[in-house]
């Protein structure tokens, strides 16, 4: 027949990882020539290997956690109004189906950005984040879409958010007061300054301290256990 097998070789899925931080499914999917086939595979049982069947020609090949319950086929993972980003591990080929199999291996990349904000002057303000990125396309493209969430304030007193990859430097920093935005604050362009990168095949997180009276912001990010800090005026 004209169909291929796409061999998935999973031994790099880091399973201890996910089932430790509760991703239970690792989902695996092949688009080629409108044709689709997919696998949910239980993280616990730790499986090295996966098959998919497909049309041969261009494949379009992924492995995703964490994206479950916003994803379909159909439309990509899209995030309703009011959520924040999942969680999302993901890898994603396009693969050229010549033979009758060909193989790769999964590399699973942190595909989100963990924002903390530390907001001094706080007692009775909430902060939210709007952007333009709903989710992801069903080639885990940025998708565009309204996106906006309130940020959850943990036992510290610092407010945090999981964002989905950006494509543009657009997302906002709303302060709010009863249900009435008092500021915005120009996160996107906040943390492009401060060399954040949406590009990256890893998505980094990233701390901000605001301080509300002098409107600076001094930004940590923590890549590779190097911080730069620096005060920008808003």
């Amino acid at each position: 027949g004209c169909d291929a097998f796409v061999e998935l070789d999973l031994s790099k899925v880091p399973y201890t990882y996910l089932c430790e931080e509760g991703y239970d499914v690792l989902q695996v999917n092949a688009f080629s020539l409108d044709k689709f086939d997919n696998l949910s595979l239980m993280t616990e049982d730790r499986v090295s290997e996966a098959v998919l069947r497909v049309p041969r020609g261009k494949a379009e090949v992924s492995a995703f956690c964490g994206a479950e319950d916003y994803y379909s086929p159909e439309t990509g993972m899209i995030i309703p109004e009011g959520r924040a980003s999942p969680e999302l591990y993901l890898y994603h080929s396009i693969l050229e189906l010549g033979g009758e199999r060909v193989r790769d291996v999964v590399m699973l990349r942190k595909n989100f950005c963990r924002l903390r904000v530390h907001f001094k002057n706080s007692q009775d303000f909430g902060l939210s984040v709007e952007g333009n990125v709903d989710g992801c396309d069903v080639s885990w493209r940025p998708h565009e879409g309204r996106f906006t969430c309130a940020m959850k304030r943990n036992a510290d007193g610092v407010y945090e958010i999981v964002l989905p990859r950006q494509k543009d430097n657009t997302l906002s920093l709303n302060v709010i007061e009863g249900r009435k935005v008092i500021k915005g604050f120009a996160l996107g362009k906040v943390m492009a300054e401060s060399g954040y990168d949406w590009d990256a095949m890893e998505l980094e997180d990233i701390e901000l301290t605001v301080d509300y009276a002098a409107s600076t912001a001094v930004v940590n990010t923590s890549l590779w256990r190097e911080i730069r800090e620096e005060t920008l005026v808003l």
